[in-house]
């Protein structure tokens, strides 16, 4: 090492005494002297800089590392590194050693490095087997300090399964990896772990770390702790110590060294089984503009990253910790890299850090230093990961892109231990389609997030992914295909998702269609979007497609689905990179029993529409023995005959939480419906909610179950629901199901406030079918209108009568009261009361309330129905005990609290016995009575039966009199955390 070192400085002195320091060496170089030279070079060499370091192109007759990524040829490879050495070396040869001093050649792409002399950049620059002289520019380590977990991306979970990265290695380029720690093989070099490796800064064959880096990133990777524990690492130190003792780095790495580590990661790959390489280094972006793949302005990372994919080798780089969000730090900018931008895995009040500040800080939060465009390729825990240090030390809180990057470098070995059948860009197409979806607040863009046991244990016949070489897009004219097969997968496609990565500026420029075996065919894109921001886009889960993939359920799932890509105007030319379809396959086709006595959801849906709403079911089975339930979906616009089925068991006393029902039950991705519920017999309560997530927590209403026997049919009356309006803040929708299993013809009527009829329309429905009106005002050609009200009519003679609802009705006119409590009794700011609504002659009503609050520039509330004395839900001594479901009680920022409460209405007091019960198990936890005077209300939170900080979720309360002559109507409050949004839920009566 210290020959080496004084060595490397007598050359530097030689360098500098055959550089006379003239006026002409000291003077700028035009690109007219030098026009192979890139922009950098020169304006470095026009600072005055008399020797630099350079990477150099050469125009040797092989093709180029992008021509053999599109058209792979590995049986020719052996002769064309011959040719390549042979023509570098003839270059060097031509050259003065004053001029020019080799440091790499490169046999696994057409590129060597060296300094050169400001003439011997012009000699280079005017060569004709020259195809371009860049500057050897440096690259820094990313990472942010101050832990992240295994648990968000589940890799725990499928070390657990056995997948743990057996037979995969990863080259990490980096400060190089201590090899003596017993976490990463122990001993010496190379030893049961660290299986290979070189120094391609010093030149020497001794990967030791000089700073601790490189082997706080192979411990995530490939450490007892890290994603893939049992995969092998090879050490490839590419920045340089700063003395002989190896005790420090340099801060910077150069690109010459850089190419070079990928070079020995290519030419050693058969013999080492290299999977992946990881650079958690790179160059951040001069600024902000947006910038989306940098191959033109990298050439050599470019074609050395190329070469590595061509390998079948993953290039998984870093995004960058600069704060930019529309632009990458290099190489992660290429093209063929893999990029990796950071999220945090834990919560924290605030987390500080060099530049910027986070809070509050949940998991999946994208960091606020994280880099971001449309081309990043995955997220990962970067905030913050435990790891091994230089010596054995145990680092905590080792942060940023740094660590984010080695995450998915070891999921990638874990994937490929199960799929060796995949290639490198198809191993990103299962990650980035299993991925969970995170929306970087500070641009909108969405990013899968790793999920490496979605990834592993994702069904061989779902996946199928574009096998071949990038497709050139005809600029302006014309258009050009991919494809992708999917084989051996029962059943049709209830959703899918559909990865497209195309290299073009301008994704104004392109629409873009996916046709499936069958020939169903939507757009993906028109013609939108922003320039330098690339389509990297997961259809159906990180982005919304220009046409619904709904049109593909029910659909064949098996054979060959086409994507089709046309650039509508000339000027810039784009390559089809990218492209595989993941198919959800859709549960059994069974239609609905006629005559089905069992409970009805209305509206569940996972659907766009001002906002994005998903529905949360609960299903409680009071009984002693465990109970199978049919779950039955209807989408709008089908029938019961053509229902999808799926099968659950709830356990006795238990309640079964289906969160995201539409996708986790019955895999739509897009839908919404009904949802049918039956068992054995019909002593069950089903309840649900849907609702719409943001930055400021979730907004919702809660959607009771219906007994199925219990609709409105033919000749007996009407069923009304009042209080609504539309203006420039609200509209109405409007729907119905039929529920008996035949079908019906149903009049709706609009009238005001009057009773004066407004507008009517007639609407037919299949059995079991659904049927949503959208602003029913706009709908029937209506202008603003306030205090209105809809009135259902069944005016068809099919469906099987059930018994009369009990639809109060008033004389045709609705009265509005705002903001009752203080207009009507006088009470101020806080107060809560019941109200009891009693006509002073026999009349039959209808009456509702909303609660509602004011904030975030609109309101949200929840709706509570008025209930006769003598509901299901009212309760007396002996007279059975009612239920509240879907509860939970959190103080995450992300879950909820609830409140319970009860009115006694028969004018007795009472003693309510109030039991807390867990749905998962079924088991109580916690129980306290409550005296109820009469005709009085009392409300609490559900702490005061936990206990004061309790945490619980899917739990719910029963209620039950214990004494007292009264009656009770009993209820459940759920209030999101973040927005302070609630949902009503009244008790049922227990089967």
């Amino acid at each position: 090492m210290l020959r080496y070192h004084l060595f490397r400085a007598s050359i530097t002195a030689l360098l500098l005494l055959a550089v006379s320091p003239s006026a002409r060496a000291l003077s700028p170089i035009s690109a007219e002297e030098a026009p192979k030279a890139n922009a950098k070079l020169l304006r470095a060499l026009g600072q005055g800089d008399q020797a630099v370091r350079v990477v150099v192109g050469v125009s040797d007759g092989t093709a180029s590392p992008k021509s053999l990524l599109e058209r792979p040829d590995p049986a020719g490879e052996p002769a064309r590194r011959i040719v390549r050495l042979a023509a570098q070396k003839r270059l060097v040869g031509d050259l003065p050693q004053s001029e020019f001093r080799v440091r790499h050649y490169a046999e696994s792409f057409s590129i060597l490095s060296g300094t050169a002399t400001r003439d011997g950049v012009v000699r280079l620059a005017n060569r004709p087997d020259v195809a371009w002289v860049a500057l050897d520019e440096t690259r820094r380590r990313f990472q942010t300090s101050p832990q992240a977990s295994q648990t968000l991306i589940r890799s725990d979970a499928a070390n657990a399964a056995g997948v743990t990265g057996v037979g995969q290695t990863v080259a990490v380029l980096d400060t190089g990896v201590d090899y003596s720690v017993s976490a990463l093989g122990g001993g010496g070099f190379p030893n049961s772990k660290v299986i290979g490796g070189m120094d391609t800064a010093d030149e020497d064959n001794d990967p030791m770390d000089c700073d601790g880096h490189g082997t706080s990133v192979s411990g995530i990777i490939a450490g007892p702790n890290g994603v893939a524990p049992d995969a092998k690492i090879v050490a490839v130190k590419v920045f340089s110590s700063t003395d002989t003792t190896n005790s420090t780095c340099k801060d910077t790495a150069f690109v010459s060294d850089i190419i070079q580590g990928i070079n020995f990661a290519i030419t050693h790959k058969s013999e080492l089984h290299i999977v992946a390489i990881n650079m958690s280094l790179g160059a951040e972006p001069d600024d902000d503009t947006p910038a989306g793949y940098c191959d033109t302005s990298e050439p050599a990372e470019a074609a050395a990253i190329d070469s590595a994919v061509a390998a079948d080798i993953a290039v998984v780089v870093a995004a960058g910790n600069g704060l930019f969000t529309h632009s990458l730090a290099a190489p992660g900018c290429i093209s063929s890299a893999i990029s990796v931008g950071a999220v945090y895995s834990i919560s924290s009040p605030a987390v500080r850090w060099s530049d910027c500040t986070d809070q509050p800080v949940t998991p999946d939060l994208v960091t606020c230093f994280s880099d971001s465009n449309t081309n990043l390729s995955l997220l990962g825990p970067g905030a913050f990961w435990t790891t091994v240090g230089k010596g054995g030390r145990t680092v905590v809180g080792f942060g940023g892109t740094s660590a984010s990057t080695p995450a998915a470098s070891g999921a990638i070995a874990l994937v490929r231990q199960v799929r060796p059948d995949l290639t490198a860009f198809g191993t990103l197409g299962v990650l980035r389609s299993t991925g969970v979806p995170v929306t970087d607040p500070r641009n909108g863009i969405v990013t899968p997030r790793l999920d490496t046991l979605a990834a592993v244990q994702l069904p061989f016949g779902r996946f199928g992914g574009f096998v071949g070489t990038p497709v050139a897009v005809p600029d302006g004219t014309g258009s050009s295909s991919a494809t992708a097969t999917i084989s051996g997968l029962s059943g049709s496609v209830a959703s899918l998702q559909v990865w497209v990565e195309i290299d073009h500026p301008d994704p104004r420029e392109l629409r873009v269609r996916l046709t499936g075996p069958d020939g169903t065919s939507i757009l993906l894109h028109d013609r939108d979007g922003a320039p330098q921001q690339p389509i990297n886009a997961v259809y159906g889960r990180t982005d919304v497609p220009a046409q619904p993939l709904s049109t593909f359920q029910g659909r064949q799932a098996n054979g060959t689905w086409t994507l089709t890509v046309e650039d509508q105007v000339a000027g810039n030319t784009g390559r089809i990179r990218a492209f595989s379809v993941t198919i959800v396959p859709g549960q059994p086709v069974v239609p609905i029993p006629a005559q089905t006595d069992g409970s009805v959801l209305p509206v569940v849906g996972r659907v766009q529409g001002t906002k994005f709403f998903l529905s949360d079911v609960r299903l409680y089975n009071p009984t002693a023995a465990s109970k199978s339930f049919s779950l039955y979906y209807v989408p709008v616009g089908q029938s019961g005959a053509t229902a999808v089925r799926a099968s659950r068991t709830v356990g006795a006393g238990q309640v079964l939480a289906l969160n995201d029902i539409i996708f986790s039950e019955f895999g739509f991705d897009s839908s919404i419906g009904e949802v049918t519920i039956a068992a054995s017999d019909p002593a069950f309560i089903a309840t649900s909610r849907a609702y719409t997530q943001s930055a400021n927590g979730t907004f919702g209403q809660f959607v009771p179950g219906f007994r199925s026997t219990t609709g409105l049919s033919f000749g007996q009356g009407r069923a009304t629901a009042n209080g609504f309006r539309k203006d420039s803040q609200f509209h109405t929708n409007v729907g119905f199901t039929e529920v008996s299993g035949a079908p019906v013809t149903v009049r709706i009527d609009l009238l005001n406030g009057n009773g004066t009829l407004l507008a009517s329309t007639t609407r037919d429905a299949a059995a079991n079918q659904t049927l949503l009106i959208t602003d029913i005002i706009g709908d029937r050609g209506l202008g603003a209108t306030s205090n209105f009200r809809v009135d259902f009519t069944l005016t068809s003679l099919t469906g099987t009568p059930a018994p009369p609802a009990v639809i109060p009705l008033g004389p045709g006119q609705t009265l509005e009261k705002l903001d009752v409590l203080n207009t009507q009794f006088g009470l101020q700011d806080p107060s809560a009361a019941g109200l009891r609504i009693h006509p002073a002659s026999p009349a039959q009503l209808v009456v509702s309330t909303r609660t509602f609050v004011e904030k975030f520039g609109g309101t949200f509330g929840f709706f509570i129905p008025g209930l006769s004395t003598s509901s299901s839900g009212v309760i007396g001594l002996g007279t059975g005990r009612v239920t509240a479901i879907q509860l939970d009680q959190s103080r995450a920022a992300t879950g909820s609290r609830s409140n319970f409460g009860m009115a006694e209405i028969g004018g007795a007091d009472v003693l309510v016995h109030v039991t807390a019960k867990s749905g998962d198990t079924g088991g109580v936890l916690g129980a306290k009575s409550y005296f109820v005077s009469a005709n009085t209300s009392f409300q609490a939170n559900v702490t005061d039966i936990l206990g004061s900080g309790a945490v619980a979720t899917n739990i719910y309360l029963q209620f039950e009199l214990e004494g007292g002559a009264g009656k009770i109507l009993a209820y459940g409050v759920a209030v999101d955390n973040t927005s302070g949004d609630a949902i009503y839920i009244p008790a049922a009566k227990e089967p």
